[in-house]
């Protein structure tokens, strides 16, 4: 009987998975075709590239929190309380305020994409490899992230405050996710990272299901907890500085 309900509440759930699908790539396909008008081999390359980009964030965003989420054992966190969004918002103001909004804009935008997955990169790194000592706190990791964010943030409104207004606009339309500019080249890297992590994740969907029992029932059940869970979380942080690096700093949904 059990094993009957079971089966019931699965062929439901991917019934529900199903018509979302179809519902997400209904909407695609509206978003292509309606209303084209002008040179449509033109508006068809930006909306498809818009789209895709969109697609890549929305993964990317239910891929990382899902994980963050069941390695920290908590459904309310996300990622962004590791900072990375409010790091993302500090070099771009650092960066406007050193080179001004002309100069800023010269810079090249592979290098740009670059340069803020890498810083983004190496803070999650600081923030987790410490996790591969005897006596780490997962607790103490949460509460840096926090400290850090909070100590970005005031960074920023610091240097804010002295910017020239011209270089405040021109930071203004960067601190905030667009899909309006996405670059064909940045789309592809970024798409491979998360695709990689994505494929990562995948692989290791069963011992996130031991994972989302505990700490101490996964270790009981032989799993290495220390080194999975860095692993996985670096895959998070990865796929995290990607889409906001690509498009800025997005809500993650908990």
């Amino acid at each position: 009987m059990t094993e009957v309900l079971m089966q019931r509440g699965l062929v439901r759930h991917e019934g529900r998975l199903a018509i979302m699908a179809a519902v997400a790539v209904l909407v695609g396909v509206a978003f292509m075709t309606i209303g084209l008008r002008g040179d449509l081999a033109f508006v068809v390359e930006l909306r498809a590239a818009r789209l895709a980009a969109m697609v890549l964030v929305g993964v990317a965003v239910a891929v990382s929190t899902v994980v963050f989420q069941t390695v920290c054992a908590n459904r309310i966190i996300t990622p962004s309380i590791m900072g990375l969004d409010a790091l993302y918002v500090f070099c771009q103001t650092a960066l406007v305020f050193a080179l001004s909004g002309f100069g800023f804009a010269g810079i090249d935008p592979r290098l740009h994409f670059l340069g803020n997955f890498t810083a983004m990169t190496s803070l999650a790194l600081a923030l987790f490899l410490p996790m591969l000592r005897r006596r780490f706190d997962l607790t103490l990791m949460l509460l840096t992230g926090v400290v850090l964010g909070v100590l970005f943030r005031s960074l920023t409104t610091l240097l804010a405050r002295l910017l020239d207004p011209n270089d405040f606009a021109v930071l203004q339309g960067t601190v905030f996710a667009s899909f309006n500019a996405v670059e064909p080249d940045l789309l592809l890297l970024a798409g491979l990272i998360t695709v990689a992590g994505v494929a990562i994740a995948w692989r290791a969907r069963h011992v996130l299901d031991v994972l989302a029992l505990g700490i101490d029932t996964a270790v009981g059940l032989g799993l290495a907890w220390r080194g999975t869970a860095a692993g996985l979380l670096v895959v998070v942080a990865a796929i995290v500085s990607a889409s906001t690096a690509l498009v800025g700093p997005m809500a993650f949904l908990g």
